[in-house]
């Protein structure tokens, strides 16, 4: 039985041998000795090696400090009280930032309307005759002067009611989640009326234009607050 060439000491033939030089370690089918199963040199780098891969010739890296997570972490991305830093400190969420500013749309504009009513100096002569406005009070028995002083008091209220709504508005963007199910009620109840007078307005294009700013910004604003993220830092500031 013939025996394998090249020498048998755990060394492949260098480039001087008449041999390519080899790329790693050299390791070697057994001679006619060996039993079942393959022998492997003790140093595969080579005679007058340490032993040690050439990529850690410098020392093994040093192991990584084990880290922690608050709740038992890690979570995936968007989900879980991830939110939560090691200080205590949470990190508001671009759901619930995006939403506030959807839900200060609204209020924002009320404010300036109820001002405007309140307090600019109203005078009959801003109803034109061709209105019919003087006939229909004529008809209810009602005098120009109260009507401007129904529609101050409207402004007065209306400013009020968007304060209180812009208020409810900041405190759920501070984590407080009552705040945010006594807004999202509010909301419900406002979108109501503003559907009907988005219906009644469909044959007027110019009247329809409030309507559906107030309702597309109230929905999507309450939408952004209640989605996952926004929920799970709803409940890790609890």
């Amino acid at each position: 039985m013939s025996t394998p060439s090249g020498p048998q000491d755990g060394t492949e033939p260098s480039a001087g041998d008449g041999g390519a030089a080899p790329a790693g370690p050299a390791y070697y089918r057994p001679g006619p000795s060996s039993g079942y199963y393959p022998q492997y040199p003790q140093n595969p780098y080579g005679p007058g090696s340490s032993g040690v891969p050439p990529q850690f010739a410098g020392g093994y890296p040093a192991a990584r400090p084990q880290e922690t997570y608050p709740y038992g972490g890690p979570f995936p991305a968007g989900t879980g009280p991830q939110y939560v830093g090691q200080t205590g400190a949470t990190g508001r969420p671009r759901n619930v930032v995006t939403g506030f500013m959807f839900l200060l749309v609204s209020p924002a504009l009320f404010i300036v309307v109820g001002l405007v009513l309140a307090l600019a100096p109203l005078t009959p002569d801003m109803f034109p005759p061709e209105t019919g406005i003087q006939e229909a009070l004529t008809a209810s028995g009602l005098t120009m002067e109260q009507l401007l002083s129904a529609m101050r008091t409207f402004g007065a209220v209306l400013a009020v009611l968007a304060v209180v709504y812009a208020l409810l508005a900041v405190v759920s963007f501070l984590g407080k989640l009552g705040a945010l199910i006594t807004l999202t009620v509010l909301t419900v109840l406002f979108d109501l009326f503003w559907l009907l007078a988005l219906l009644s307005a469909a044959t007027n294009p110019i009247g329809a234009i409030l309507p559906v700013i107030v309702l597309g910004t109230s929905i999507v604003g309450v939408t952004l607050m209640f989605s996952a993220q926004s929920r799970a830092w709803f409940a890790a500031r609890r």
